[in-house]
């Protein structure tokens, strides 16, 4: 049992140490997603203002873009007027093409009838005439290619304008993008921040009941006392330390003897495991009052050390409780190689005894006094084995039917 809680608080340790190690990575996990989201605030504050200074360049170009637009739109007015004045032209030159055709035809005839002299006068007068109308006309068309060369130099540029005012909005488009990417992440690592901060809420809340479990497992446990041993008679009683923890008497001779616990018994619950062997069965445990010193040779049904002690037999006694030296039958007497247990509830002033962890039906009641755990030892050679000297958080004794009380 005592092995089984030992490893449970072994379990306890290394699962706190693990909720430990999780709780600081996931804590180290958050510091690193507030720092990119920090990062990405940054990154998205320098997009918002880059996106604001494109979207004052692309108002500014726009801007300049409709009063080219107007310009172009006025000049494409000009432009249709020029080559509605060039068709009224073509539509002359035809038309006097075929005038010139019908005078060639009529100076043929006023040759024949008026002479060629007097026709070739009025020809030359006409071809005066028609010259300065050509003169005209080609001054018209020079103008016409000007305009048309103004018109296309104006479309051109007016196509580069178009052009710039295209790549100037697919930027603003690729950063408005960006600012959405942006934006979207930012508000992605701020959700993930949300869900570590919630995880971390919790991995907190954890470590806490872990703690507190762990301090109430802990709490729980009996907490193991040094075992110390007063020795009225060194020369026959000789201690040796086991494991730190365990203490065994031997005895060098055959003689009565009596030893004592040092750990006085006055407050909370104490409990005492031992064991005995090559006693014979000779071998009682119990208490003795903290007040009276125990001196060599002592033995518990003897005065004047009776008056002062309560013991649980070995099976070569006739009494299975000797109560300041009177035999009371009841209990079941021990032998040697089994585990008895004592339990001395100092608050209820209550001895109880325990043989291979069965409760015995006579315990010890009206303890009032401060007390001292016992054993005594007959024979040569014996030993008795103390487990273990333990305070208890809570005692392990019941009430059931058969029990009887012994008044201290």
């Amino acid at each position: 049992l005592e092995s089984e809680k030992v490893e449970k608080s072994k379990s306890l340790e290394r699962q706190k140490e693990i909720e430990t190690k999780l709780f600081e990575k996931e804590t180290k996990r958050a510091e690193i997603a507030e720092k990119t989201i920090t990062e990405l605030e940054e990154k998205f504050l320098s997009v918002q203002n880059e996106v604001k200074i494109k979207g004052e360049e692309n108002e500014k170009l726009n801007s300049k873009t409709q009063k080219e637009l107007l310009k172009s739109k006025e000049e494409e007015r000009k432009r249709k007027e020029v080559e509605d004045e060039k068709l009224q032209v073509d539509e002359e030159n035809w038309q006097l093409k075929r005038e010139n055709e019908k005078v060639n035809y009529q100076i043929v005839r006023m040759k024949q009838k008026f002479g060629e002299k007097i026709v070739d006068e009025e020809i030359q007068m006409i071809k005066s005439k028609e010259k300065e109308k050509d003169n005209k006309i080609n001054q018209l068309e020079e103008m016409n290619k000007q305009k048309d060369e103004q018109l296309e130099r104006e479309r051109s540029e007016k196509e580069k304008q178009k052009k710039r005012a295209d790549e100037a909005d697919e930027r603003t488009k690729i950063d408005n993008e960006k600012f959405i990417r942006a934006k979207q992440e930012k508000e992605r690592k701020e959700e993930e921040i949300k869900l570590l901060k919630e995880e971390n809420s919790k991995l907190k809340q954890e470590n806490t009941k872990l703690k507190e479990e762990n301090r109430k497992s802990k709490s729980d446990i009996p907490e193991n006392y040094p075992i110390k041993i007063h020795n009225p008679d060194p020369q026959d009683i000789s201690f040796t330390d086991i494991n730190r923890v365990q203490k065994k008497i031997s005895k060098n001779q055959t003689k009565d003897n009596t030893v004592s616990l040092t750990q006085v018994l006055e407050n909370g619950i104490w409990q005492m495991e031992a064991e005995f062997q090559n006693s014979q069965c000779i071998a009682t445990i119990g208490i003795v009052e903290d007040s009276y010193v125990i001196p060599a040779g002592a033995y518990p049904w003897g005065s004047p050390y009776k008056e002062h002690m309560v013991v649980y037999t070995g099976k070569n006694y006739k009494g299975s409780i000797w109560q300041r030296g009177k035999e009371i039958d009841g209990n079941t007497q021990f032998s040697d190689n089994q585990i008895i247990r004592l339990e001395m509830d100092c608050e209820k002033g209550r001895l109880t005894f325990f043989l291979n962890d069965v409760q015995q039906p006579l315990f010890i009641s009206g303890i009032k006094d401060k007390v001292r755990f016992i054993i005594y030892t007959y024979h040569q050679n014996s030993i008795c084995t103390i487990r273990s000297l333990k305070k208890l958080v809570a005692p392990t004794s019941k009430h059931f039917a058969n029990e009887k009380a012994i008044q201290w």
